[in-house]
């Protein structure tokens, strides 16, 4: 059966050559293909994206009232393949798990803590986060301005010298120029920093064992 299917087809083949030579017409297909892209951007993160407070001893926390640590900054960056207008928001992971005497001895606005957690239905401790105006933003090489929006982008505002972060409500931009909305850029790098407290311990788990700090916090472009 091979050899009888691979003959037949052999004698197609001059046959075809000859009709497509006899039909030939005067003129040729020419396809065009692409595409259009949004451009995309990437957000970086100093020190690998990972706070560390180390090991806490029981023995630094105080009876009565929530523990603060020394501040923590880092560093974002955002690359883009093409100048691009953007909103950054922050989401947090542990929603729900701030503790609020924590909270109160950072900033008094529950609106602006993150949660690490909890252990036994206890929650740990709570942190915020601000854009450090210490070092400026800076936007393709020039100082940037930092905005802010709370209605998703419809409306900017300059930000101030404290430029808390409110997971979930509040996004941020940045602008050279025109401080009534946010500029397109292809790179953007902000100094950022971390404000942390553990809860009193009487507000703790027993601290006869290991109890594990577990904030995360998302970083989210939105493309305006």
């Amino acid at each position: 059966m091979k050899p009888n299917i691979r003959t037949a087809a052999l004698t197609l083949l001059p046959l075809t050559a000859i009709l497509t030579a006899a039909f030939a017409a005067d003129n040729a297909d020419l396809t065009i293909k692409g595409s259009i892209r949004p451009s995309a951007c990437s957000i970086s993160l100093s020190d690998d994206a990972l706070i560390s407070f180390g090991t806490i001893f029981p023995s630094s926390l105080s009876q009565t009232s929530a523990t603060r640590l020394a501040s923590k900054p880092f560093t974002l960056s955002i690359q883009c393949d093409a100048p691009t207008k953007l909103a950054l928001s922050l989401i947090d992971g542990r929603k729900g798990t701030a503790n609020n005497g924590a909270g109160n001895a950072i900033y008094p606005s529950d609106s602006v803590w993150y949660g690490v957690g909890n252990v036994d239905g206890k929650n740990i401790g709570a942190y915020t986060i601000q854009r450090n105006d210490s070092t400026p933003a800076n936007a393709d090489g020039e100082v940037a301005t930092r905005l802010y929006t709370t209605d998703g982008g419809d409306t900017w505002g300059r930000a101030q010298q404290v430029d808390w972060t409110e997971p979930g409500t509040r996004g941020h931009g940045w602008s050279v120029r025109d401080a009534s909305a946010p500029g397109a850029f292809k790179t953007i790098t902000q100094q950022w920093q971390l404000d942390f407290a553990i809860g009193k311990a009487t507000d703790l788990p027993p601290l006869t064992s290991d109890i594990q700090l577990d904030g995360l916090v998302t970083f989210q472009i939105k493309y305006l």
